[in-house]
């Protein structure tokens, strides 16, 4: 054999391993591209969870003569206002609030002797005994016109 047809003969040979190394390069390929797809796939998706908490609250605010309530209750917990010096414990005659929101009344419902002025505190007072509010009040007697 001449150098020639050695020449030519070589290229013959490795022509019949390029199908070879290109399905073997083709293999690796599809194997990196499906696990570079999973895992992104994997890291690209997520979820998330909220939780909020709300918490009882009160705030009593009195001005002429009048009390505003406004309250946030937790489920079947009741409050109690009343008017007191002490704010110890639920006087007879208070107003029950059974909902959460606004909720207004007169002082006047909380003066036992009705012909003078009473000082003290509007009281609020919850069944639960998370919410427990005080604020300093005057109740006007009523007139005897």
């Amino acid at each position: 054999m001449s150098a020639r047809s050695k020449h030519l003969e070589k290229p013959a040979i490795e022509n019949r391993r390029f199908p070879l190394v290109l399905a073997a390069v083709l293999v690796i390929w599809v194997c990196i591209f499906s696990f570079a797809s999973s895992a992104w796939g994997a890291t690209a998706r997520s979820s998330a969870a909220l939780a909020i908490e709300v918490r009882p609250a009160a705030e009593l605010n009195v001005a002429s003569g009048q009390v505003t309530v406004r309250i946030r209750l937790s489920r079947g917990v009741v409050a109690q206002v009343w008017f007191d010096n002490a704010c110890s414990v639920p006087a007879q005659g208070a107003v029950t609030i059974s909902a959460s929101g606004t909720h207004g009344f007169s002082l006047r419902n909380f003066n036992s002797n009705h012909n003078q002025a009473v000082n003290g505190r509007v009281c609020l007072l919850s069944s639960d005994g998370q919410l427990r509010v005080a604020a300093p009040a005057v109740v006007e007697g009523i007139s005897a016109d």
